[in-house]
């Protein structure tokens, strides 16, 4: 005799729930996210926030996924959504500072492959970023990230002629990045920068120094060793920089 098997109608209707679960698309949505389909993971985030408005951390990955695929204008608006959402998340307001300046450049127009992007952008966008930063530097004090894009946009706004009282900014910039370095030693980036600073101020001799820092970090940093050698004239710096590591 043929076995009849019954299923619960209640049964069936409990996965059509999970299906419209707002925690259920954003689960599949940050898989896609950690997996890298950053098209697929927008796709279900988007039905998580169609669901839920208020679903914070769904702008959130929503944001990053934009912003990997360079559409810095959506990323920057569902991250100002987030900020609506978590107001004290210093995380939110540093990702926000560097949405207002990507998002203000044409898509590729910055060279990634380098460690100092310098990109035209207003003065205006570079203050607005600041005000992000300064918001997350009060919510987290401890945080070198941000200290180093703060210090980052001050030598930003010097380096597109933005500003007529480079001499402070960039004294205000060095300070940052020795902050940073306080904060996280292993931080070579911030050697390189603070050199590039201070050999703009004139300082060429801290400019060797840091350097040297940075090479230390980062045997392989040829840039840093040819500026280096380059800025070197007087003989003991030479000797004791460019023929090779002490």
């Amino acid at each position: 005799m043929k076995k009849t098997i019954f299923i619960s109608i209640f049964f069936l209707l409990s996965f059509q729930q999970i299906d419209n679960l707002p925690k259920y698309s954003f689960n599949k949505g940050k898989q896609y996210y950690l997996k890298g389909n950053y098209k697929l993971a927008i796709i279900e985030l988007t039905k998580t926030i169609n669901l839920d408005s208020s679903f914070a951390e769904a702008y959130f990955i929503r944001s990053s996924s934009y912003s990997h695929l360079m559409d810095y204008k959506n990323a920057l608006s569902d991250l100002e959504k987030y900020i609506i959402f978590k107001p004290f998340d210093p995380e939110g307001f540093i990702n926000l500072s560097q949405l207002r300046c990507y998002a203000n450049v044409p898509v590729g127009s910055m060279d990634t492959t380098k460690e100092y992007n310098s990109t035209k952008m207003s003065y205006q966008i570079f203050i607005l970023s600041l005000k992000d930063i300064d918001q997350a530097i009060k919510l987290d004090s401890l945080n070198s990230e941000s200290y180093f894009l703060k210090a980052e946009y001050l030598s930003e706004i010097c380096e597109n002629h933005l500003s007529s009282s480079c001499d402070s900014i960039f004294n205000q910039a060095i300070n940052l990045y020795t902050k940073v370095l306080k904060l996280d030693s292993s931080n070579y980036a911030a050697y390189f920068n603070r050199a590039n600073i201070k050999l703009m101020s004139g300082d060429t001799i801290g400019a060797c120094i840091d350097f040297h820092r940075r090479m230390n970090k980062d045997s392989n940093c040829k840039s840093a060793l040819d500026i280096l050698c380059e800025i070197s004239n007087n003989e003991k710096i030479k000797k004791r920089f460019c023929s090779g590591l002490p």
